[in-house]
This record gives C-alpha cells, structure tokens and sequence, in this order.
C-alpha cells in the first residue's frame, strides 16, 4: 500500500474517484445566494427568474461567489466552455450581461446539455432534427450491412442498438411532437420493417399498414414507446425510484371529498393558458395517465408491479393512439 499525496481534486482513473469528486464539490451550493443550483458530476448550471436588474445582480453576485469558491478548492473553472442562455419566448426579453473572473459569457441561443439540445424557446426543433438525422444515417449503415443476414433477429438488434436508442434518449423531455414531426420520426422505423419484409419474403406487399407491420415483427410504434416512457418515468418519480425533489414537488394528486361521486383522475393537472405550458413534460405526463386511467380503470400506479404496470399501460396506450386515429 503506497500513499498519495493530492494537494487538490481527487486521483483519475481510480474506482474511488467520481465518489471522491463528488464528495469534494457537494459543498458549492452553500456559498450560492439565492440561485437555483443544477449539478451532474463537473457540469454545473446556475439559474434563476429574470424580472429586473435586481435579479440580475443577485445572479451576478452567485457567479462571483462560485468564483470565489474555485479559487479555494484551487478547482479551475473552464470559462471558454462556459456561457449564458436567456428560456423565454417573450418578443424582447430582458437583456442581460454576466461575466466569470471579469470575462464576459458568451450568450447562445442554443446549446447541448447532457445530449439534449435545448433553444431558448424550448420548441426542441434542434434535438429532433438531430434525432432525425443521426438515426437515418445509421439506419443506412444497418441496411448496408446485413444485407448477406439470414435472418431479422440480427437485424432487429442493430436497428435497437444504434437507430431505436438515439430515438428514444432523452424522449421524457423533447416528446411533445407535431403529428408532422411525429409520422417523420416513424418512417424511420417503417424503413426498417418494409426492408425486413422484403428480406423475409422475398417481396414487399403494398398493401400492407405500417400498424400490420409493427405487429407482425412484434414491436411498438415510437409514438407508443414516447407515451410508455413518459408514464414509466412518472411511476418512478412518485414511488421514489428517482431522487428529485424539485420535480416531485410539482406532482399535484386529485384528492375528492368523501361525499364526492365525482370520478376524476388521480391527477390534479394545472390550467394551462398556452400550448407551450400544456405541453410541457410533467403537465403532458399527468394529464396522460389520467387519460389512460380511464380506459384501464385497474391501473394502479403505487400497486402494480413494474411488469404489470408496462402492461397494462402500453395495451390502454394502443386504445387511446387508436381511438385519436
């Protein structure tokens, strides 16, 4: 045994070393003011509601305690990889300028986070037509590929490893399509099943539906996996499974009076005056279940296991995509 002396950070390469780091910066949201704090391993996130120039310098002063305290755990911040984003969708938000160490930040109007690209107006254009792309090109390279395979079964596992994952990472947040951005994406996986076909019997029959084909080879279309993953998500996040507080909050549960007979769902959706707010992620999940609850009355959230529930969820899924058809 050998001792090391590290007179800053925590040793790389070692098994102890992301606890280590972790360890090491979990004290930096105590030198933070009055902002929000985001951390994920190095990647840090400072945010707050602009309504003023006070908000504004109350987040300044953040910045310059974070400063502050890179320079006491001699932990350099990289400021060329750091910048400033404005999420609003007024027509002439509040102009604001920040600055780490007396360097100005860059202002983006879009930028990658943790493989999601996020736009100021939070439309996900960006993310989807990346999505769209990435997928496309690697469904070609499966295609090139396994042209001498015999069967589908190796097909269907590159299709799953390199096309159906970049389709489906991330889908809890950028989900909320169009139905042009919706039947986009499925063509993608409607290529595929057509190709299969082909292979398997030696021609293509015209007249068969994308919903046939996605039966017949025993898959979901990616509509249906969006929703699934939405719903397993929220039975995650209100059985504890995912640690986060701050999305838990934001959970409202419909609790009627004893002498109510009024049958609502379990969830108590907020009145939402745009689409932009309809649509987001947690309004969208809860008014989804609800949904579903009604035409599977025995779905139960709490109760069900996560087999029974993935079940029960994606059969009353199948029903909602059929009746909105």
């Amino acid at each position: 045994m050998h001792l090391y002396d590290c007179p800053s950070g925590v040793p790389q390469g070692s098994n102890l070393g992301p606890y280590l780091f972790l360890m090491f910066v979990a004290d930096v949201h105590e030198y933070l003011g009055s902002s929000c704090c985001l951390l994920y391993a190095d990647d840090l996130k400072l945010y707050r509601a602009i309504n003023g120039n006070r908000d504004q310098m109350l987040l300044q002063q953040d910045l310059n305690k974070l400063t502050e305290w890179s320079h006491r755990n001699k932990l350099t911040l990289s400021i060329e990889k750091c910048c400033k984003m404005t999420f609003t969708r007024a027509p002439q938000p509040i102009r604001t300028t920040y600055s780490i160490g007396g360097e100005i930040l860059e202002s983006h109007d879009k930028m990658r986070d943790l493989g999601v690209i996020l736009q100021k107006d939070l439309s996900f254009m960006e993310q989807i037509r990346k999505v769209s792309a990435t997928a496309k090109r690697n469904m070609g390279i499966v295609m090139r590929h396994s042209k001498l395979f015999t069967g589908a079964g190796t097909t269907r596992t590159l299709y799953f490893a390199l096309v159906r994952s970049n389709l489906d990472f991330g889908n809890v947040i950028w989900s909320s399509l169009g139905d042009e951005r919706s039947k986009s994406l499925e063509r993608i996986q409607k290529r595929l099943l057509k190709y299969l076909y082909s292979k398997d019997f030696g021609y293509y029959e015209t007249d068969i539906t994308y919903k046939e084909l996605v039966l017949g080879y025993e898959l979901t279309t990616l509509k249906e996996r969006r929703d699934l993953t939405l719903l397993l998500f929220l039975r995650d996040l209100v059985m504890s499974k995912i640690d986060s507080v701050q999305l838990l909050e934001k959970i409202t549960f419909h609790v009627p009076p004893r002498t109510s007979r009024e049958k609502t769902g379990l969830f108590r959706t907020p009145r939402c005056r745009t689409a932009q707010f309809q649509t987001a992620p947690l309004n969208r999940i809860q008014k989804l279940y609800n949904t579903v609850e009604k035409i599977d009355a025995t779905i139960d959230i709490f109760f069900d296991s996560r087999a029974k529930y993935t079940s029960k969820i994606l059969s009353a899924i199948r029903v909602l995509h059929n009746q909105q058809a």
